[in-house]
């Protein structure tokens, strides 16, 4: 990514994701790693990972339970409150086209200044 002029720098960057589908059961699962060169010869790594596993239920399979657990190191220098490890779950109806869900997650991530580390929130999606 560097100029004529400057030494040479190098981003590489690799992920994975899938799914598996076993009846009801969905398990998924996603990696991704980032190598960054710098121009003074040093280089840092951004991660990002993330697993879900959900089981659908009722006469029509319209219920879904799932859980989902994370990562996030967007330079592992350093750590800093946008490092983030969260773990949580929910529940999702989803009578037609539309979706709703209810879910909840806790980053269990703990450094000094971060602020926020539950999130509960209802969502609403249309599917078409």
């Amino acid at each position: 990514w560097s100029s004529d002029s400057e030494p040479s720098a190098r981003v590489t960057m690799i992920g994975l994701d899938g799914n598996l589908r076993l009846g009801r059961t969905q398990l998924k699962l996603g990696l991704s790693r980032m190598s960054v060169g710098l121009l003074d010869q040093t280089s840092f790594n951004r991660n990002g990972d993330y697993f879900e596993i959900s089981q659908k239920f009722g006469p029509k399979d319209e219920w879904t339970v799932f859980g989902r657990g994370g990562l996030i190191d967007s330079d592992d220098r350093i750590t800093d409150s946008n490092d983030l490890m969260t773990f949580g779950g929910g529940i999702k109806w989803r009578p037609s086209v539309v979706q709703f869900s209810l879910e909840h997650y806790q980053d269990v991530k703990k450094v000094n200044g971060k602020l926020g580390y539950t999130f509960t929130f209802f969502r609403t999606v249309i599917q078409l």
